[in-house]
């Protein structure tokens, strides 16, 4: 089981609001959720079976490739500037926005 660090977690959801349109995207990562991101975010997963939870409710997931890229279409629609928002941005969000 590979535990990340705080410098290398995954963004395990994605999401984005326009007026009445919504992206809302859950992220498989590629490794495991430490016990204390799920407890705050109550986002778990099955790697044996290949599920995501988020509060013990089954949710569908894509990789990061699909959710950066569903999450940058999204924003090319937006007329106008764009302000990005985030709980913990600068510590945690932003650093991992930056496409590899």
């Amino acid at each position: 089981m590979s535990i990340c660090t705080e410098a290398d977690c995954d963004i395990v959801q994605i999401a984005a609001l326009y007026g009445n349109k919504m992206l809302s995207r859950y992220v498989w990562p590629l490794k495991d959720i430490h016990w204390k991101a799920s407890e705050v975010n109550k986002i778990t997963v099955n790697r044996e079976n290949g599920v995501m939870y988020f509060k013990g409710t089954r949710v569908e997931h894509v990789d990061q490739r699909r959710a950066m890229t569903d999450f940058v279409e999204f924003v090319q629609q937006v007329p106008g500037k764009v302000i990005l928002v985030a709980h913990n941005g600068r510590r945690f969000d932003f650093p991992r926005y930056r496409l590899r």
